[in-house]
């Protein structure tokens, strides 16, 4: 749904990576996603004017009668010329200028938009998992099974898929959950129809096999990541579904970003205002787990803001204009860049998303004046004076130069104020000799705040006189965008809903979790003497690697390595892992009572300096704690 490409994108031969969000290359039709290994080939077709789907923020710049250029893109997508399209009215065939917005059929004067998205290539049909035996399971500890995945893995879930009693189902689930033997390819493959099973069934099954999503995702094995993302999003759009899919998402990297993105708009779209809130809760959580990625974050965010509304739009920029806002953004650049685009294609946003800039100042001299370089290219005067209020006073080297750009920029009705603001900033610094030609020049013809400021840093000046001063008052800030506050509003009273919500979901499976935690289940429910599903195979004709062609899915030799010694170890592995899990509920208890003696403090305490080191300690206490759960793993 949200991947139409802007006009601008696709004139820029830019595109958006409908997996992960990352930004593409559109030099050929067919991409490959560095970041997430993606597939996607771009399509082109024909919608009858009045048809096409409302995409919020996208639908405006495509009027002919706005036109713009787009900085950090070409003007034109190449040399693309004709390509053939089909008439939405009557089903002509014709060729259409590929630069064009609109196109007009010369059979029946059906007039239709030219839209361009990136589709994603998934995955083709997937098996479906069989029961299998502990004759399969032993044969395949022999290395002399031809079945292609792991056997407990493909049992476990077909028994889940074919457990007829509901308690002993949810044991079953949580089992899967609970081990991370389980955690390997096999179950990403077969994640679809486990998936499929969760959303019928719903409950406490749902929240096990849910569980089993972040696990997949939180492996050091970045293969499994792919897969598991594409076989999640055949379901998170399923507003009717148990949030807790969405909750798993949010313990992944920063590739499920988008995805959720997409879910929260798409929820809040069909009315189902709760479960969007949901997806947004995700991401926050994704960011606080993953530091190292916020660059990377920020930027899929700030492309999503062409497309949020409503309470998804409040919470992005909440998110961005808050504190987090710093972490997230530190190309100041690439940020006014994008800012100054999105005002061209959804203006009245535009003055809240440049808010992370009050995180970005500059303080050498070179910094300072590569900001009022790129002043003056941008267009939007929204983003001028937010890239002007983001400067602060440069070393001395760079004021010299800093006061005539300045100046320049004070004389232009747009961006006076701001100019003004940055100059009082360096009026007595170490270099005055820039400012005080300055005043020599101009003198009472300065603008008030200047003088005042200037009086003030230099009480017994005699360029100045102070009768001319009346009591300086700073001009109020303009309100807000209506639609900004209410896109807030919405956030704060939908997203206090979907908390209560999640809490009275909780406690109606309690009672079934305190009935199914002691069931102890075999995962092979079969007599031991039964034959092997699969005949024996000779050693000469048994597969090295898995014949899957998906990305992500490891070879037969890693899976079955990783189950041989797991009956023998199940104890030991179990008792490590919740000894782990132990130490790391510690650690965070520990971290939310330093968050809250932070907070007590009162005041934004996320822009003291004692924040952003707790978050990185945080960040290192969730990392370490992955990385012992995989070793243990590993240790099998």
């Amino acid at each position: 749904m949200f991947d139409v490409l802007p006009h601008s994108f696709f004139a820029g031969q830019r595109g958006i990576c409908p997996t992960c969000g990352a930004a593409l290359d559109l030099s050929a039709r067919q991409q490959h996603c560095g970041y997430c290994g993606g597939e996607s080939v771009l399509e082109r077709r024909l919608v009858r004017v009045g048809d096409e789907p409302q995409y919020t923020g996208a639908g405006e710049p495509d009027k002919e009668t706005r036109t713009h250029q787009t900085r950090w893109l070409l003007e034109e997508f190449g040399k693309a010329g004709l390509l053939p399209v089909t008439c939405p009215g009557c089903g002509a065939q014709f060729e259409a200028d590929a630069n064009q917005r609109t196109v007009t059929c010369s059979h029946c004067n059906t007039q239709s938009r030219l839209e361009r998205r990136l589709k994603h290539l998934g995955p083709e049909t997937l098996d479906k998992p069989q029961r299998r035996n502990h004759a399969d399971f032993m044969l395949q500890r022999r290395g002399k099974s031809p079945l292609k995945w792991d056997v407990q893995t493909e049992q476990l879930c077909w028994r889940i898929l074919n457990e007829p009693d509901a308690d002993k189902q949810a044991a079953l689930a949580h089992n899967l959950y609970e081990s991370w033997s389980y955690t390997n390819a096999t179950l990403a493959y077969f994640l679809p129809w486990m998936l499929d099973h969760a959303a019928r069934k719903q409950g406490l099954v749902a929240e096990y096999v849910h569980g089993a999503v972040g696990k997949l995702l939180c492996n050091e094995d970045q293969r499994l990541w792919a897969p598991t993302l594409d076989a999640c999003a055949q379901f998170a759009f399923n507003v009717r579904g148990p949030v807790s899919l969405l909750h798993e998402l949010g313990l992944g990297k920063a590739i499920c970003v988008k995805l959720l993105i997409d879910v929260a708009e798409y929820a809040w779209g069909q009315g189902a205002a709760q479960y969007a809130c949901h997806a947004a809760f995700a991401v926050s959580t994704l960011i606080d787990r993953n530091f190292d990625e916020h660059p990377f974050i920020g930027e899929v965010m700030l492309y999503r803001l062409y497309y949020l509304s409503g309470p998804v739009l409040g919470w992005a920029l909440d998110k961005i204009g808050s504190g987090m806002g710093g972490y997230l953004f530190k190309d100041a650049g690439k940020l006014i860049r994008f800012v100054d685009d999105l005002a061209n294609e959804r203006p009245e946003i535009a003055d809240a998303a440049v808010a992370p800039m009050r995180h970005l100042p500059t303080h050498t001299a070179g910094d300072y004046l590569s900001r009022l370089q790129l002043v003056e290219s941008l267009k939007s005067r929204a983003t001028r004076n937010a890239a002007i209020l983001s400067l602060f006073a440069p070393d001395e080297a760079g004021v010299a130069a800093a006061v005539p750009a300045l100046v320049a920029l004070m004389d232009s009705e747009d961006t006076r104020d701001a100019a003004v603001k940055a100059l009082a900033r360096l009026i007595g610094g170490k270099d005055g000799a820039a400012i005080d030609k300055l005043v020599d020049q101009r003198g009472e013809s300065l603008p008030e705040r200047l003088r005042v400021e200037y009086m003030w840093k230099f009480p017994k000046t005699t360029k100045l006189k102070r009768e001319n001063v009346k009591e300086w008052q700073p001009r109020p800030e303009p309100p807000p965008p209506a639609d900004v506050v209410a896109a807030k509003a919405a956030w704060d009273k939908a997203g206090r809903a979907a908390l209560d919500t999640r809490d009275l979901q909780r406690e109606a499976m309690r009672a079934q979790k305190e009935r199914v935690r002691n069931l102890d289940l075999p995962i092979f429910d079969h007599p031991r003497d039964e034959p092997p599903t699969e005949p024996e195979a000779a050693p000469a004709a048994r597969p090295t690697s898995s014949p899957a062609t998906r990305p992500g899915d490891a070879s037969q030799s890693d899976e079955i390595s990783a189950s041989l010694a797991l009956p023998a170890k199940a104890d030991s592995v179990t008792a490590q892992i919740d000894a782990a899990t132990r130490r790391y509920l510690a650690s965070m208890e520990k971290f939310q009572q330093e968050m809250q003696s932070l907070a007590a403090r009162g005041g934004d305490f996320t822009a003291g300096p004692e924040y952003p080191k707790m978050m990185e300690r945080m960040q290192k206490a969730i990392t370490d704690f992955q990385a012992e759960c995989e070793r243990i793993h590993k240790g099998l």
